[in-house]
Parts: C-alpha cells; structure tokens; sequence
C-alpha cells in the first residue's frame, strides 16, 4: 500500500535546501544547497571501520562510536554547497551548527536505510497502523 508516508523506494540522491528559518544559528555558508546520495559498499565499509572503538584485539570485540560513525556517513554521501566545498572534510562536517548536522545526517539515513518494506516487517500491529484509535 502507497501512502503520503511510504518513502520513494528508488530514491538514491536527494537534494537538501538548508534555510535560516530550519537552521537559525548556522553560520551563512552552511546554509543552501546539499546533494545527499546513497553511499557506497566501501564508503559504509570506511565509515564503520573509521568509527570502531577496539575492546579487545584478541578476543575481536569492538565498538561503534555513533557520533563518528554519523559524521563519515555526512562525509561520504554529501555533496555541500559552493562556499563548503573546499574545505568538505571530517573536521568540518564534526563542525557543523547542530541543525544543519541534524538535517544532513537525517537525510543520509533515509537514503541508506531500509527500504519501507523491510522496516514494515519488523513492525507489530500496532505499530504498523499509526492510525488506530487507542
């Protein structure tokens, strides 16, 4: 079933507008338009990778640090407006005003994530009808 929540299940880019009023701190080159894109197998490889916090060598425990591990997701699959684009790395993007980061970080996962019917799945009944009086 098709309905004004069901995300476009092809959608592998999508362009982000950043304005004053979603972002009202952000610095003036932070705002305008972002290209966000579905990442690569290698660039979700680098991501997690770059991100792990190792426990234990021997034993092969390690840990995913979010905040690292979000920030080389932004990194890889965003393409930043004009004024941004020299200067695009991961100490940037760390240095993002936290709405803009929010935003871009959002639109990343959508694109990346589980396609509606996957995410469907593991809902319950409940969950999966938001429209169900209680």
């Amino acid at each position: 079933m098709v309905t004004k929540e069901t995300p476009n299940l092809f959608e592998s880019e999508r362009v982000v507008e950043i304005t004053k009023e979603q972002a009202p701190w952000a610095p003036e080159e932070e705002l305008g338009t972002y290209n966000a894109k579905r990442w690569t197998w290698f660039g979700k490889q680098k991501a997690l990778i770059g991100s792990a916090i190792i426990l234990d060598k021997e034993r092969g425990f390690a840990e995913s640090d979010l905040a690292e591990y979000y920030a080389r997701m932004v990194l890889t699959c965003v393409t930043p407006p004009e004024p941004l684009s020299d200067a695009w790395n991961l100490e940037k993007v760390k240095g993002l005003d936290p709405n803009v980061g929010e935003i871009l970080k959002d639109a990343c996962r959508e694109i990346n994530g589980l396609v509606w019917e996957e995410k469907a799945s593991f809902l319950g009944q409940s969950e999966a009808k938001k429209d169900t009086p209680g």
